[in-house]
Parts: C-alpha cells; structure tokens; sequence
C-alpha cells in the first residue's frame, strides 16, 4: 500500500511538471514541441488540438498540435468544428482508435476543443493536460 501511494504521488507530480511546461508555451510552435515531447512520456501517444477562429463559435477550426505528421496542406486548412477533424484526419488509421473529445477553454469562451487516443487509465491526465493547453492558448492568443 505504502509503495502504491508513492507511485501516485510520483505520477501526480509528473503531471503537474508536464502541466507547468506545456502551459508555459509562447506560441503554437513551442505548444507543438512540448506536447509531442512531454505527452508520450505520460502515456498520450495520440492527439490532436483544434482552435476555432472565432472563440466560442465552432463554424471555423484548424489543427493546430498533432502528434502525427500533418501536412501544411491540412493544418492550414479550416473545417467545421462539429466535426472535431478534417475528413483526411478523421479516416486516416482511425480504424479501431477510441478519443476523448475534451474543451479548451477560457474563462469565458470555448477556443477549441483536444481529441485523445483514449484509455481508461489516461482520463484524469488527459483533463489536466487539456486545461494546460487551454492556459497556454489563452495566454498567446490575448492581445
């Protein structure tokens, strides 16, 4: 029991470092980077973090962070938020792939929204690391 609580403790103590970094991010740039170093050392191999244009309004979204390869092509190219991926992104190897769709949010407004290749033992890291998100967004989107 003693060793069990110290290895939460530990993997507590790992999100919060994780957290603290990815939500210190200056632009989506370094965003990318620290997410696709920092995750998969938690166990989150899969992600993809989409911001609408207009905050709150989910007409108009981009993949801006992916842990998989995306083309200019596709990052640049603007999908309806409902639903969550470019087609492209949406079909390809998605076959048997479980997400969790999570917000990323302001203290007002929805900015955009983080699917996860999801499993149960990731669902409270996967709630921490979507707020980081959202501080780090909201941070470099303000004017």
């Amino acid at each position: 029991l003693g060793r069990a609580h110290l290895e939460l403790k530990r993997w507590a103590r790992r999100i919060a470092v994780v957290c603290n970094a990815i939500s210190a991010a200056a632009n989506y740039g370094e965003l990318r980077d620290r997410t696709r170093q920092l995750l998969p050392e938690l166990g989150l191999r899969s992600f993809f973090v989409c911001v609408y244009e207009t905050p709150g309004d989910a007409t108009r979204a981009r993949v801006m962070v992916s842990s998989e390869p995306v083309s200019a092509e596709t990052s640049s190219r603007v999908f309806r938020g409902r639903e969550l991926l470019p087609p492209e992104l949406a079909t390809a190897d998605g076959v048997g792939r479980s997400f969790a769709v999570l917000p990323v949010e302001s203290q007002t407004d929805v900015l955009g929204h983080i699917l996860f290749e999801y499993t149960a033992q990731h669902a409270f890291t996967c709630g921490a690391i979507a707020e980081a998100i959202g501080i780090a967004i909201r941070n470099f989107r303000q004017p």
